[in-house]
């Protein structure tokens, strides 16, 4: 009974995935989402787990429209242009991988003294960011002065 069932199920082990039009345990990801300082060039890579056998075609997606068909496994973003990228990977026979990832990039603060300052006095610093940071994400600062000064 179980030679039988061996003889059954083994062919199923070597048949390649496109004649079970499935992916096989591939996985897409194009990463958590992403924010960049303001002017960076960032340049998306879609990273494929387990990638079936074939010539897969890329579409890439901004915001639900095309942008790009087939120009590979990296797309790089426009200066500035922040929003939701997906990738599309056709492996043909059925198998087809999709992620997306928000990308953001964030305004360049303006900082803004409050007086004129002189030698051991006290500085007052106002920072505005304008549009205001997405949820979730928090600025950091840090100072660097004269004689080896700094604070965070």
């Amino acid at each position: 009974m179980i030679q039988r069932l061996l003889l059954l199920l083994l062919p199923l082990l070597f048949l390649p995935n496109e004649l079970l039009g499935q992916c096989g345990g591939a996985t897409l990801s194009l990463g958590s989402d992403q924010f960049y300082c303001s002017g960076t060039s960032v340049t998306l890579y879609a990273t494929v787990n387990n990638a079936p056998v074939g010539n897969p075609t890329y579409t890439w997606t901004y915001s639900g429209n095309t942008i790009s068909t087939n120009p590979g496994s990296s797309y790089t973003i426009p200066v500035n242009q922040s929003g939701t990228y997906a990738v599309t990977i056709n492996y043909g026979s059925g198998c087809t991988l999709t992620d997306d990832v928000v990308v953001g990039f964030l305004p360049v603060p303006t900082i803004t003294p409050s007086q004129c300052v002189t030698n051991g006095g006290t500085a007052n610093l106002s920072v505005n960011f304008n549009p205001a940071l997405p949820l979730g994400v928090t600025a950091t600062y840090s100072w660097t002065g004269p004689n080896s000064f700094s604070s965070s």
